[in-house]
């Protein structure tokens, strides 16, 4: 008792379109199963992301943040130096009445820690603004 599962629309799997999402948690109708949007991956499918956020809102519990390169191969990106409509997302989350937690995603290679710095830098000028 207490506990959440959230279900994450993964990249370019079975299960990681919305329709597929929307669909296990009908079908599962529990309030123990929610998801984790994860804004990098319904682009994959061809997908919007605030349509997403839009049509599973109360379901959300948490949420990836990253940015992503035109090309979907490449790795996650630090927030602010990708494609996504990133203000947009950012607003659509932040309009939810229930808490969203916010988590960084970024592959092992590379310099992860370098784009969690610069992804909360993005974060913290995006709250400073009016």
């Amino acid at each position: 008792q207490g506990t959440t599962i959230a279900l994450e629309n993964y990249a370019r799997t079975p299960g990681g379109t919305l329709a597929e999402v929307l669909g296990a948690l009908s079908r599962l109708d529990s309030p123990a199963l929610r998801t984790n949007l994860d804004m990098g991956n319904y682009p994959n499918h061809s997908q919007d992301v605030v349509a997403a956020i839009d049509a599973l809102s109360d379901k959300i519990v948490a949420a990836h943040l990253k940015d992503k390169t035109a090309n979907p191969a490449d790795p996650p990106a630090p927030l602010g130096t990708g494609v996504l409509p990133l203000a947009e997302i950012l607003n659509a989350l932040d309009q939810l009445p229930q808490p969203v937690y916010y988590i960084f995603e970024f592959r092992g290679a590379g310099d992860p820690v370098g784009g969690i710095r610069h992804s909360l830098a993005y974060l913290k000028q995006r709250a400073s603004k009016p």
